[in-house]
């Protein structure tokens, strides 16, 4: 993703959160930030923001620093399979099975196409 595109990303996290008014000098730190974290992260805390689960009064900067990465689900061994392509990849050096969406916004090898 260019930094164009994260940086838009970004200004409509901040819209989003709505920080408080003692926070609105911590924009610039916040992003940078917001760079450090991974493409599945940024997606996941812009989520919780449109979600409103955030406290406007909570230090944005420290709130995108300890927001916790979020893990793709593995589907192997599951009873109930997802309506969307599944691949066999690797995640962190251990092989599963991946919604095809997740294995690519993870970055994760793909070793082949699941088929049952």
């Amino acid at each position: 993703m260019l930094t164009n595109e994260i940086y838009t990303e970004f200004c409509e996290f901040w819209a989003e959160y709505r920080p408080a008014e003692k926070y609105a000098n911590r924009r610039s730190c916040t992003f940078g930030e917001w760079l450090k974290r991974s493409p599945p992260a940024r997606k996941a805390m812009l989520a919780a923001v449109k979600k409103n689960s955030v406290n406007p009064e909570r230090n944005p900067y420290f709130w995108v620093q300890d927001y916790p990465e979020p893990v793709p689900k593995d589907w192997n061994g599951s009873r109930i399979l997802p309506d969307e392509p599944l691949v066999r990849a690797l995640y962190k050096g251990r092989g599963g099975l991946y919604t095809h969406r997740d294995a690519e916004m993870y970055g994760m090898q793909i070793l082949g196409e699941f088929r049952l």
